[in-house]
């Protein structure tokens, strides 16, 4: 397996790790009142405003179906290309960060 790719897996383990673990800094439903998304054109387009807590709640709330299906490809991709099991590498990520 290309080296590029397992990092680019564990960083992006990491990541959704460190972002599962943190809290907006107000109420879910006062951050998404200043936060809209829109599509045109193929593109998606997010509108998103606050402190930066809010700002990743909003991504991640707004974003959140395709979030999910980029884990799901990634998790794919890693257990056939690498022959090891997506909990290892989940595991290691969050050993490392």
């Amino acid at each position: 397996m290309d080296l590029t790719k397992l990092l680019r897996a564990a960083v992006l383990v990491s990541l959704i790790s460190t972002a599962a673990n943190g809290r907006a800094s107000s109420s879910p439903q006062s951050s998404l009142a200043r936060a809209k998304r829109s599509e045109k054109n193929g593109w998606t387009f997010l509108h998103i405003e606050g402190a930066p807590r809010e700002l990743g709640f909003q991504h991640g709330y707004l974003l959140a179906s395709e979030i999910k299906e980029s884990i799901r490809t990634t998790r794919v991709s890693w257990e056939y290309q690498s022959g090891m099991d997506w909990n290892w590498l989940a595991k290691r990520a969050g050993e490392t960060f």
